[in-house]
């Protein structure tokens, strides 16, 4: 949980509250800097930011400075605090989660929360009626446009700064409802701090990056992926995809005998079932004929029960959005599950990802082509 003076979506895009680069950090003796180290190294690696330690910052200077809390963990301010360090206090929760920590990291850089993006209302409700108080509802205001942008980035439930449904709660119910046809499954996804996803770094990286690559001097990056600052010739790719320019996919550790043969398969209006076993990773992409479309359904799944549940392992992915909007979350299935809901593709193909880590995870689908 994080907390601010002034919310607003997106990120700053402003001179007053821009960083000068690099950004010292200093990690008090009380916390663990191996995981935060990390989460350093990742933001660096996705994006042209650089970060330099400094064991000697002063709260008086501009950076960053990490401490301990007892419970909760948050940022003190979004973006550079007028020379004066930016402190993010971690507790037993996150100062072991690097993705916890380069949720905090964001904000102070000054990516603002999910739910205050400009176009929230196409995706999420907000519930004031079971907010806390007056003084919280700034976490949940609509963002102001001449001070943050977007930056074409999309709304995407698997944020690392899209708040718990359950947020700022004065009753124990949802302070933010997921609209839409598979609003059920997104709302169980929001607030995971498992890991980044690829707009986490994306808005950073076209706010303070953009200047890097000329992107017409090299190939187009596909399924949303975006020209790695580090090395323009390489792209940054959403999750599942990997290569120059997106268009391979990580490779799949579930064996033929556990149900996963990772070759592109074709799907017919009769239908199709398909099992997943125990330990490992699959990526199948399904592909209906040109003006069809594909539907799956999860007849049976056994996984670890997860909230929020998200990309980790022991759980299921399914993309299911055109091509190029594969830069969000895809929809993600967790515990025990039988007879869900239907889900078609945008396009002509779909993306399943099965992660299991237990020997008895198991799942159970059926894939069919529909007009």
């Amino acid at each position: 949980m994080s907390f601010f003076l002034c919310v607003y979506g997106g990120i700053y895009n402003d001179t007053e509250h821009e960083w000068k680069f690099p950004i010292q950090y200093r990690v008090w003796n009380a916390v663990d800097t191996t995981y935060i180290d990390k989460a350093f190294y990742l933001i660096s690696n996705n994006t042209c930011l650089n970060f330099t330690k400094n064991d000697e910052l002063k709260y008086e200077e501009p950076g960053i400075i990490f401490g301990n809390i007892g419970q909760g963990y948050y940022s003190n301010s979004i973006g550079p605090k007028n020379n004066k360090a930016v402190t993010i206090f971690l507790d037993h929760q996150c100062r072991r989660k690097e993705a916890c920590i380069i949720s905090l990291i964001l904000q102070a850089i000054g990516v603002f929360p999910e739910q205050t993006r400009q176009d929230r209302d196409e995706y999420v409700s907000i519930n004031y009626d079971n907010i806390n108080n007056t003084d919280d509802t700034i976490y949940f205001n609509k963002s102001d446009p001449t001070i943050t942008s977007d930056y074409d980035t999309k709304y995407d439930y698997g944020s690392l700064v899209q708040y718990y449904r359950k947020s700022y709660s004065k009753n124990d119910q949802d302070t933010i409802s997921s609209k839409g046809e598979y609003g059920q499954y997104y709302q169980l996804m929001l607030g995971q701090k498992n890991v980044a996803t690829l707009n986490d770094y994306k808005i950073l990286s076209r706010r303070y990056c953009a200047n890097y690559c000329d992107e017409k001097k090299s190939k187009r990056c596909a399924h949303g992926g975006y020209k790695n600052p580090r090395n323009c010739s390489q792209c940054v790719c959403p999750f599942p995809y990997k290569g120059e320019i997106c268009t391979e996919k990580i490779e799949s550790t579930l064996t033929k005998k556990q149900g996963c043969d990772p070759i592109q398969k074709t799907v017919s209006k009769r239908g199709q079932t398909y099992q997943y076993n125990g330990k490992g990773i699959c990526v199948e992409t399904f592909i209906a004929s040109e003006g069809k479309k594909v539907q799956l359904k999860i007849l049976e799944q056994s996984t670890t029960p997860q909230t929020p549940c998200a990309r980790n392992s022991s759980m299921v992915e399914v993309q299911y959005r055109e091509k190029d909007k594969r830069e969000v979350m895809g929809l993600c299935f967790c515990g025990s599950i039988t007879n869900s809901d239907i889900i078609t593709s945008e396009g002509t193909n779909l993306i399943l990802i099965y992660n299991g880590e237990r020997n008895e995870d198991y799942l159970k689908v059926e894939l069919k082509a529909i007009d």
